[in-house]
């Protein structure tokens, strides 16, 4: 999926165990998809808060925005929206 990491799929999967321990054998918390997208924008627009933690533990850079320019905080509150809120 357009370079994504090993990381960046434990992270959309919420999958904090497998985030850890990716970490933990020096995976690159800041490595984005072509799109721009963060393991950490991924987790923050899926509202995986203890993967955002973790990331955010790890150095994820909390500002880093896609290529529409949309950083984490953007998309997490939008993705703490019920789907009908936003047009």
């Amino acid at each position: 999926m357009w370079g994504a990491t090993p990381l960046f799929f434990a992270a959309d999967a919420g999958n904090l165990q497998i985030v850890q321990v990716l970490i933990a054998a020096a995976a690159d918390v800041h490595k984005a998809r072509r799109d721009g997208a963060t393991p950490l924008f991924m987790a923050a627009q899926k509202t995986r808060l203890q993967v955002v933690h973790a990331l955010i533990d790890a150095g994820a850079d909390v500002d880093k925005g896609n290529s529409k320019g949309n950083s984490p905080l953007f998309v997490a509150v939008l993705g703490s929206m019920p789907p009908n809120a936003v047009r």
